[in-house]
């Protein structure tokens, strides 16, 4: 994995301004995701569809993910499109139903974006679990950028590996991948403000001297952080300053 500090905006550019191709056997699908500490998640999508139909149905979620503010228009021009959220009562789940007024023409594109409310588990000092799990009968690409609150620090990685990482007002993780009918795109990060909250607090108890409150919350940062395999590995320099004081 490879580790940067670059600008957050910079690199959202490039990303969403890669070309997104819809060759036959293997089509490109950009994601862009957008968790958030109240458990929902922004997602942003651009997805490649079949020519000649005139509807797609786009993901399938478990009814327990609240949908809201689906919006579709066509990538390149922009307009809005016909769409729905449609539940299955015998699968318990919904996708995102899009409706063309006429036959699709070849290599068309769509944008789909929307929050899943309630979407990620939270653990102990608000540490929040986003996994992202996507399978497709044929053979698909995946571009994926997932922008963390600001605040927040990365704690886990699990299934996939991320190519880039990005540390600036933001953490930014940048991920590609395949998915299949036995393959899926899979990835999941834990995140939480937590441990740099009780590290502000602490310092700013040791400046005024209530060294007892401050030792408490560099012992709250200290359990939380480890906890966590990859920010153990990767934060060192924290973790001694940390152990310093305790």
């Amino acid at each position: 994995m490879e580790k940067k500090i670059l600008g957050i905006g910079v690199f959202l550019l490039v990303i969403l301004s890669l070309q997104v191709f819809c060759e036959k056997d293997n089509a490109t699908i950009l994601w862009k995701f957008e968790p958030r500490t109240d458990r929902s998640v922004h997602v942003y999508a651009v997805v490649c569809v079949e020519k000649g139909i005139n509807s797609y149905e786009f993901m399938d979620i478990p009814e327990e993910f609240w949908i809201k503010t689906a919006k579709v228009s066509e990538y390149v021009s922009g307009i809005p499109l016909e769409h729905r959220v449609q539940y299955n009562s015998k699968t318990d789940r919904q996708t995102i139903s899009v409706i063309f007024n006429e036959l699709t023409p070849e290599d068309y594109r769509i944008e789909i974006e929307f929050d899943l409310m309630d979407f990620m588990e939270e653990k102990k000092e608000r540490a929040f679990i986003f996994e992202w799990q996507f399978r497709s009968d044929e053979k698909k690409t995946h571009i994926a950028v997932v922008s963390l609150p600001k605040g927040s620090e990365l704690l886990e990685l699990k299934y996939l590996e991320p190519v880039k990482v990005e540390e600036g007002e933001q953490v930014v993780l940048y991920y590609e991948g395949t998915s299949k009918s036995s393959v899926d795109f899979r990835f999941q990060l834990v995140f939480s403000p937590s441990g740099k909250d009780h590290v502000k607090l602490a310092k700013r108890y040791e400046e005024s001297k209530d060294y007892d409150l401050a030792l408490s919350y560099y012992k709250r940062a200290m359990s939380l952080y480890g906890r966590y395999t990859f920010y153990m590995e990767t934060n060192p320099e924290v973790l001694r300053e940390i152990r310093e004081r305790i």
